[in-house]
């Protein structure tokens, strides 16, 4: 009877892709969410770190293979290397931005950060940081060479 009251009231879902504890639910976000987190300009304006299992290195070259998987290895490399340069805001992608790429937390930090993250704190982000309509604006100012 314990284990079974114990199964109703446990989390439900988390937001870091792997599975809660004792049980083979997945996390309530996929790989494709978390690659749509990751390439959100507006990422860092959530306040929050997020850390998902593997790390952001094996994200970001899980989305490039996926999206460039008919072109060759030297080009889905190159895109990574650019992928991650905006990501943190250097080179040519720091003009496209109006702060810097905050400083990368322990990732004891950004648990504890991710751990408290609400779905109000998201919906009060998605909302400030102008929705859809911001993002897509953000990405038509950038010249078609630049990506």
């Amino acid at each position: 009877p314990t284990n079974d009251l114990e199964s109703i009231i446990v989390t439900r879902f988390n937001f870091d892709l792997d599975a809660d504890r004792g049980t083979t639910k997945v996390g309530l976000l996929s790989d494709f969410h978390y690659w749509a987190f990751l390439a959100d300009p507006f990422k860092y304006k959530l306040g929050k770190s997020m850390v998902f299992h593997g790390g952001i290195r094996k994200h970001l070259k899980a989305m490039v293979k996926f999206y460039m998987k008919h072109e060759s290895e030297a080009k889905q490399d190159e895109c990574y290397n650019e992928f991650v340069q905006y990501w943190t805001h250097q080179r040519d992608w720091r003009n496209y931005f109006d702060d810097p790429a905050p400083s990368v937390p322990t990732v004891g930090q950004a648990k504890r950060e991710q751990e408290t993250l609400d779905m109000d704190e998201v919906a009060t982000w998605v909302t400030q940081t102008g929705a859809t309509e911001e993002r897509i604006n953000f990405f038509s100012l950038i010249p078609p060479l630049a990506v």
